[in-house]
């Protein structure tokens, strides 16, 4: 057997795997009812900030 794939490494990935999936529901969660609340709720329109790529080139 690889020492890589111990019981104990393949335990280890699955709890962050779970923790990350886990991590991931909370924030979309909380990005929706933040979505909803300033949409919805408050009347704002919500705005996205663009990135300048290049400089001295308008986009």
């Amino acid at each position: 057997m690889n020492k890589k794939a111990s019981p104990a490494n393949c335990g280890a990935a699955l709890i962050m795997y779970f923790i990350y999936a886990q991590t991931f529901i909370i924030l979309l969660l909380r990005s929706f009812v933040l979505y909803v609340g300033k949409r919805h709720i408050q009347g704002q329109n919500i705005e996205w900030d663009k990135t300048v790529r290049f400089k001295g080139r308008d986009i």
